[in-house]
């Protein structure tokens, strides 16, 4: 009977040390996941960042160019009405 109690007791010890290594391995898992992530918005704000700034300053340019492509596809569809059909 003392000798059961002395082995479940050795296999206690060893089932605690393993939870303990396990339990390190998923702490590094963790942190590794959390610094991927703040990672992955890093990289959203480096390209979304830009973006926005270029098109509050820009404003005054792409409505001028969004004004001259309307011009230029009227232009295009009155050529295209004088066409001859085939």
């Amino acid at each position: 009977m003392a000798a059961e109690i002395e082995e479940l007791k050795k296999t206690i010890d060893e089932m605690r040390s393993e939870v303990h290594l396990l339990t390190a391995e998923v702490q590094k898992i963790r942190r590794h996941q959390f610094w991927a992530s703040v990672s992955g918005y890093v990289k959203l704000l480096i390209v979304l960042i830009p973006l926005i700034v270029s098109v509050w300053l820009f404003q005054p340019q792409l409505r001028q160019l969004y004004k001259t492509w309307q011009e230029v596809s009227v232009g295009l569809e009155s050529l295209q009405g004088l066409q001859p059909q085939r």
